[in-house]
């Protein structure tokens, strides 16, 4: 039976067989390679997203906001002026110094607003008029307002010697106002000051 190894049949049908494992052995490895490729992308593409800087959500960016911090006035009744002249300077850069250095709050220049304050002559009492107070908010490119007033009463105890202070937070944009009062002996001048600028400060942090 060795001449069958040898016949043209014989040849035909093992060079056909040949070709179909050849075949099947080059599409099996050009399925691996196409496989192998897959997996390198997919490999590449995760490797990327681990290591791609993300950016942290908006509610965690925080927000800045420009604060303009108004001289307190002064509206008391029957104390002597040498009793209470600067105290409203006072109060306000009692509020200002809790304020800086906070991150989220930049502090209007106190030179800057003093100047703007004169050449407009606006006061407390224009400022709490809405276009006055969009008007300076705009030129100071402020967001808010902190301001206020102390009201102290000269005289004997119980009456005299008293003294109240307010303090207010104005939303330049809105008008909205929050507001904190503390009253007291005018003796604790200095607790009450200290009390009230921690609350307004309180309330901006």
């Amino acid at each position: 039976m060795r001449w069958l190894s040898h016949s043209p049949f014989m040849v035909r049908q093992a060079h056909h067989e040949r070709f179909c494992l050849d075949a099947r052995f080059a599409l099996s490895l050009s399925k691996g390679k196409r496989y192998f490729g897959i997996v390198i992308l997919i490999s590449l593409f995760l490797v990327a997203c681990a290591t791609a800087p993300s950016s942290p959500p908006a509610s965690k960016v925080p927000q800045q906001w420009s604060v303009a911090v108004m001289p307190f006035e002064d509206h008391s009744i029957g104390m002597p002026p040498a009793k209470t002249v600067g105290l409203g300077q006072m109060l306000s850069d009692r509020i200002s110094e809790g304020l800086l250095g906070q991150t989220n709050i930049r502090l209007i220049d106190r030179d800057s607003l003093q100047k703007v304050l004169e050449e407009l002559s606006l006061g407390s009492s224009e400022i709490a008029n809405a276009e006055s107070r969009l008007r300076l908010g705009k030129i100071l490119g402020a967001n808010y307002f902190i301001m206020g007033g102390f009201t102290a009463l000269g005289g004997t105890p119980p009456a005299g010697e008293g003294v109240r202070i307010d303090g207010r937070i104005i939303d330049v944009e809105t008008g909205v106002v929050e507001g904190i009062s503390v009253s007291g002996k005018f003796s604790d001048w200095t607790l009450l000051e200290a009390s009230l600028s921690q609350k307004l400060i309180d309330l901006m942090i």
